[in-house]
């Protein structure tokens, strides 16, 4: 056979199948060649049974095997290519365009038929007591929730791709919801998780890579955001009632913050007035013993008149209270012994 034909023969059945089109180009090719028409045909049909048969086996094979998933091959040697492998490692063919896109498209399908499922159900409360207080907007609020809880699921979850192609177009698909601030992706947090297990994943995959890992590392610096952003993107994560629960707490912390300095203050100075006043009725004490051990009473009566509490504050008036009274006894009783003295010094 000739090689013109040959080739043109190899070309015509790559896909298993024979157009008439392609037919007839052959053939028109061997009778100017001056090739006997039939001999090609069948050669042509020979060629196409082969390849029939050889399918057939395949098929058989395949279903007879007890390996789970799908075995990935390298099309230009037929080597088994492991995965997340950029290129064959027995033959060092490059993989290119092979499923590009199919990661994207069945995510993107996942997510969507959630919110057309969600959109479906409904969301009424079905609690008699509480189905009169429920409205169109926390129907709405629940299934936005289930939308959310749902579709996190699914991010997290999602198989990691293992072609070059595969990675780069999902890493451009998410990198967008990774972007922090008060317009971040309801499922900000589950995004970014995924793109960061893509990124290592690919890193290790792909290490031998330079031109991969340049890829890797752009991913990586457009993703950085500083941690006051990230917050802000978490915040816009919570669900109304959450955020209500966020802002009770933080009025609560804001208050406790202000009023503990002038409360500090408060105690402060009231401790500061009760240990003065007390080191000053001390005093009038130690003036009274004096004037009693020099048998000047009447001195000592003077003084014992001065025995009064006079330090008071708004911060505890039940303390100053309690004082107040101790210090009356204290004084009615140097009174009364003063009084025996004086009696004792005249008998």
């Amino acid at each position: 056979m000739h090689p013109e034909i040959d080739n043109l023969i190899e070309m015509a059945i790559a896909d298993g199948i024979v157009t008439a089109k392609e037919r007839g180009i052959i053939l028109r090719k061997a009778e100017a060649l001056g090739l006997d028409k039939d001999e090609v045909e069948m050669i042509i049909d020979g060629k196409l049974a082969l390849i029939k048969n050889h399918s057939s086996k395949q098929t058989s094979s395949a279903s007879n095997s007890n390996k789970i998933g799908e075995i990935k091959k390298c099309p230009s040697c037929g080597a088994v290519a492991a995965a997340f492998s950029s290129s064959c490692a027995e033959c060092g063919f490059e993989f290119r365009n092979v499923g590009v896109n199919t990661s994207v498209k069945m995510l993107s399908e996942k997510l969507e038929t959630i919110v057309a499922e969600c959109n479906k159900m409904s969301f009424e409360e079905t609690n008699s007591l509480q189905k009169w207080t429920d409205t169109k907007e926390l129907q709405q609020q629940r299934r936005e929730a289930e939308i959310s809880s749902r579709q996190r699921e699914v991010i997290k979850n999602f198989p990691i791709p293992n072609t070059r192609e595969d990675i780069l177009e999902i890493l451009h698909f998410i990198l967008p919801k990774t972007k922090p601030g008060l317009s971040a992706d309801k499922n900000y947090s589950a995004w970014v998780s995924k793109f960061e297990e893509i990124l290592n994943r690919a890193k290790v995959a792909f290490a031998n890579d330079s031109r991969m890992m340049t890829e890797i590392s752009h991913f990586e610096k457009q993703q950085k955001a500083s941690t006051l952003m990230r917050i802000i993107s978490k915040y816009n994560e919570l669900t109304k009632r959450q955020k209500f629960i966020f802002y009770y707490l933080l009025a609560m912390v804001v208050f406790i913050g202000l009023m503990t300095p002038y409360f500090t203050g408060m105690s402060s100075d009231h401790d500061e007035g009760v240990d003065n006043e007390k080191a000053r009725l001390e005093l009038i004490m130690n003036d009274i013993n004096d004037a009693i051990k020099s048998k000047d009473y009447e001195v000592a009566l003077m003084l014992s008149s001065q025995l009064k509490w006079e330090y008071s504050d708004s911060y505890s008036s039940k303390d100053t209270d309690q004082l107040t009274r101790a210090w009356n006894e204290k004084r009615e009783k140097m009174i009364e012994t003063i009084n025996k003295e004086i009696k004792k010094s005249k008998n």
